[in-house]
Parts: C-alpha cells; structure tokens; sequence
C-alpha cells in the first residue's frame, strides 16, 4: 500500500512540474509572441489615359479631348479643374499642346498632347461676271 501512496504522490508531483513548467520545454500556457508591425501599403499608382481623336486639323476643325485618371485627388487640363473621366471638344486656332495634371499628396503625374493646326485653304474670290454686250 505504501508502493501505491509513493507511486500516485510522484504521479502528482510530475503532472505538477508540467502543468507548471511545461511538458519538454512548451509552456502550456501560451507566451506573447511579438507581432512585427507591417509596413505600410504604398497608394496605387496614379494612372492617366489622355487622347485626342485627331492631332492634325484645319483651321476651324475641331477635336474632342478625353480623359480617365484613377487614384488622384485633383486633375486639371490646361489650367481648368475636371472631372476625373471625361471629355470636350476644342477649336484651336493655331498648332497647340494640351497638358493635364493629375496630382495628390506626394505624387503627380502629367501628360501631354499637340494638336497640329495648318491654316485654311483661302477662299477663291468670285470670277466677275461678264457685263453684257450691246
């Protein structure tokens, strides 16, 4: 009997030392790990699409501009604030390169284009009419 109080008493005290300690070296009781903090997501690229449906025109024509610009917080074409996506149509006068900005904190992004404009064929003078003969 005394052979059993022995053996149950270092059962005891062994289911103590892992319940306390650990069982070969793993604590039952999970330790904080340090979680590394990430590094921050850099923004999206700002895109930009910018056409022109013609960029070479007579004099009087006119071409229709058209934009889409993602991950900006401002755009601009030639100096006017617009929308994001969008469009208009020019008559310039003479040859001229149409510029859009697009812009947020830390980053820009510009491009441009040149609309060729060659001057209009002058326009015939009317041929007199003939005076009739008496």
């Amino acid at each position: 009997m005394r052979r059993v109080i022995s053996i149950a008493l270092l059962f005891s005290i062994i289911i103590a030392g892992a319940l306390l300690g650990g069982c070969r070296g793993f604590p039952l009781i999970p330790q904080a790990e340090e979680t590394p903090t990430p590094e921050p997501t850099p923004p999206p690229e700002i895109t930009v699409e910018f056409q022109v449906d013609k960029d070479n025109i007579v004099q009087g024509e006119a071409v229709t501009l058209t934009w889409n610009v993602q991950n900006a917080a401002a755009v601009v074409v030639d100096g006017q604030g617009v929308d994001h996506q969008g469009s208009r149509e020019e008559r310039p006068d003479n040859t001229h390169t149409y510029t859009l900005r697009a812009e947020r904190p830390g980053s820009s992004v510009e491009r441009q284009l040149v609309v060729i404009v060659e001057p209009a064929a002058p326009t015939p003078e009317p041929e007199p009419e003939p005076e009739p003969t008496p």
